[in-house]
């Protein structure tokens, strides 16, 4: 048996076999957050939380979620809470949740977003703060997710930002490609044979 002919079959095996269904679904979407608060050079400061009872229970909370989409559309116009950090933190030893936005139909349904780098931190010329990065998201009933946030701050103390998260594939994407791998490589071995 050839080392192609082994190729072959182990594909076929994998490609029939059942994709596991434990996975659960990626997070999808965007979402749009604004809360008050101050910045300097090297940090920011986000309003005091006040204490709000969602779904039954007290939260603290210091901003909202004003627009979403995606698997994100069930915490759009809910009350987050955001967390100030300092820029040079290193996230990637010492993630810092930049906010958790709370569900109001269910006590135990939360939305967050962990950032694990910060590459971008600037006071421009109009002395706007704008910071971007990436992390993790997090939403109960959903597989952790990567993703991006922009985050921008005027000298006013109005402070929004927007996360977005970058998709995977998923398991039966990753399938159809391999399956599209191996019909190209079986048309080139017979090509050879042909030509041999």
């Amino acid at each position: 048996m050839t080392s192609f002919t082994r190729f072959a079959a182990v594909a076929a095996v994998l490609a029939v076999a059942p994709v596991s269904s434990a996975f659960a679904d990626s997070i999808s979407g965007t979402a749009s957050l604004g809360s008050s608060g101050s910045f300097n050079s090297s940090s920011i400061t986000f309003a005091a939380p006040s204490t709000a009872t969602i779904a039954g229970v007290n939260r603290q909370v210091n901003g909202s979620v004003t627009s979403s989409t995606g698997t994100m559309v069930p915490y759009q116009f809910t009350l987050a809470m955001l967390n100030s950090f300092v820029f040079n933190n290193n996230f990637t030893t010492n993630p810092v949740t930049l906010f958790t936005a709370f569900s109001n139909s269910s006590s135990t349904s939360t939305l967050s977003f962990l950032i694990q780098a910060l590459p971008t931190a600037f006071i421009d010329a109009q002395g706007t703060l704008n910071l971007m990065g990436t992390g993790t998201f997090s939403q109960t009933g959903f597989t952790s997710t990567q993703g991006y946030f922009t985050l921008t701050s005027t000298q006013a103390g109005v402070t929004s930002f927007t996360i977005s998260s970058t998709v995977t594939p998923e398991p039966s994407s990753l399938l159809l490609l391999g399956t599209g791998l191996i019909g190209a490589a079986t048309t080139i071995v017979r090509r050879r044979r042909i030509l041999a």
